[in-house]
């Protein structure tokens, strides 16, 4: 099986909120899209999410680099993911929000030639992941409602909460009231009550 094809293409998706963190204040996301085709008909969507506050990158710098990268990927067997990742980094170092769209086509195209979802072509028994919700800085009364909503109603167990450059007790006294350890969600999610 050979790639035979790579487009590109940006989404931009609104945030329910603006979203804050100590250095930038995001109403929205602009995400790159990437799609590998191969000769055999299969073909797989990745995608990046670049904040280049955080990661350097721009969804113009991730078109970029996949525009690099795609000469080097037709061609190639989209299964020799080793191969293609050390391709990447030869020609590019960094841009991780670009390796890792291409990274998410490659096993998007695996797990369906297997006929089989990606947990399990990870080698997962378990169909569910835990992950976290980042709570963004807002005043502290705002951020423990937050918190208190994303455990009780979306079930979140791990939360970051960003605490912004010069944070102080007083303003984390109402968001304390809501921090827990996962085996106490429910509990201290409790606490959390108005």
């Amino acid at each position: 099986m050979k790639i035979t094809d790579v487009k590109v293409e940006t989404i931009r998706i609104p945030m329910k909120k603006p979203f804050r963190i100590a250095f930038a204040v995001q109403d929205h996301s602009l995400n790159v899209l990437v799609k590998i085709s191969t000769d055999e008909g299969l073909w797989g969507i990745g995608e990046a999410a670049p904040f280049e506050p955080v990661t350097g990158e721009s969804a113009a710098t991730v078109l970029e680099a996949l525009k690099l990268f795609r000469t080097g990927l037709i061609g190639m067997d989209p299964l020799d993911v080793e191969g293609i990742h050390r391709m990447m980094d030869r020609l590019l170092s960094g841009n991780t929000s670009a390796k890792a769209a291409v990274d998410i086509a490659l096993y998007d195209i695996k797990g369906k030639l297997m006929g089989q979802p990606l947990y399990k072509v990870l080698g997962g028994s378990v169909n569910q992941i835990v992950t976290d919700m980042t709570v963004g800085i807002d005043t502290p009364e705002a951020m423990a409602a937050e918190a208190r909503e994303r455990v009780e109603k979306d079930g979140f167990t791990i939360l970051k909460i960003k605490a912004g450059i010069n944070p102080t007790v007083r303003r984390w006294a109402p968001i304390s009231a809501c921090v827990w350890t996962p085996t106490r969600v429910t509990r201290s999610a409790m606490r959390c009550a108005p």
